[in-house]
């Protein structure tokens, strides 16, 4: 014979607590006797059940749970405990506090979290799974496209206009940003497997051989270092050409392409620029660079005459 031992049960007459243990069938009567009226009700839908916040609270769906106070478990087979919470779509689940379970099989945990994609999760604080099967967790997360996973803060969401049932641009989004206005995201991987990172990749970290690459290092490798040549332009070499209306200095360096930039007090001009402020250098001026790929000579146009010597550094490659 199985017996069940140590129930607590409170008198509704004299408020004190009895210890039973008692046979299956004694149990029962026992536990039947207990009053849970002020704690205890049948929901409005069938076969549903409120516990806790009796009036407050209510089970609409059929065979729906909930516990906690203020929450309301609207859809079929659906469960909702906490406070202020509400699991609207057939068979979710929400937990916490201020949430929402809106799509069917949803599960909302949290605080202030909403899952409304069919299957969908969010967790945290403020985060929203919006796509079919997506996972949003963190703070003030979006994952708004199918099988979507973003978690970290405040991610910039995937721009795809596709719908919430299908493969936006992303599978994963970690997400970066302070605010609801100043949203950022520190990585995303796409749908090819192409991933994008805002900061440097560390390889073998935690060893001698440790290696952080930065942009500028990728960059360098995919398309060579560049080098530095320093040009000096003369006060009296400057020619007034009567057809611009510049005035003019012509140099010759070797390796100069129409690519070739231009480096004023460590600011880097590409070729073409035209500056529009004295850019640190000690004449009023505006200074153009003009690369030849066959004679390697550099025309440099000012506004009005420099009456100083300076000098330019070329990024060559």
């Amino acid at each position: 014979m199985a017996y069940i031992s140590n129930i607590d049960a409170i008198s509704a007459s004299s408020g004190t607590t009895k210890n039973y243990k008692l046979k299956d069938s004694e149990a029962r009567q026992a536990i039947q006797a207990i009053d849970l009226s002020d704690r205890l009700k049948k929901g409005t839908g069938t076969l549903s059940v409120v516990v806790n916040d009796i009036v407050d609270s209510d089970a609409s769906g059929e065979y729906a749970y909930t516990e906690g106070c203020n929450n309301y478990a609207y859809g079929d087979h659906s469960h909702a405990e906490g406070s202020g919470n509400e699991a609207q779509g057939d068979a979710s689940h929400v937990e916490g506090s201020g949430s929402y379970a809106n799509g069917e099989c949803s599960h909302a945990e949290g605080g202030a979290t909403t899952a409304s994609g069919y299957c969908s999760h969010s967790e945290g604080h403020s985060s929203e799974a919006s796509g079919h099967f997506s996972h949003a967790a963190g703070f003030g997360t979006v994952a708004n496209h199918a099988s979507q996973h973003v978690f970290g803060e405040y991610n910039i969401e995937d721009p795809s206009t596709l719908g919430r049932d299908e493969r936006g641009d992303y599978v994963e989004i970690v997400g970066n940003g302070t605010t609801d206005t100043n949203k950022s995201n520190a990585r995303t991987l796409d749908w090819n497997g192409n991933e994008s990172l805002a900061g440097s990749l560390t390889l073998g970290m935690g060893t001698t051989a440790a290696v952080t690459l930065t942009p500028t290092i990728l960059n360098q490798l995919i398309n060579g270092v560049p080098t530095y040549r320093n040009v000096t332009l003369s006060a009296a070499s400057w020619t007034l050409d009567g057809t611009s209306g510049y005035y003019t200095q012509s140099v010759t360096v070797s390796g100069v392409t129409s690519t070739s930039k231009f480096r004023i007090n460590g600011i880097i001009y590409p070729s073409g620029t035209t500056l529009d402020s004295k850019a640190g250098i000690d004449f009023a001026a505006s200074l153009l660079l003009n690369g030849d790929t066959q004679t390697n000579t550099i025309i440099f146009n000012a506004v009005e005459k420099p009456d100083t010597d300076f000098t330019i550094e070329l990024e060559v490659k």
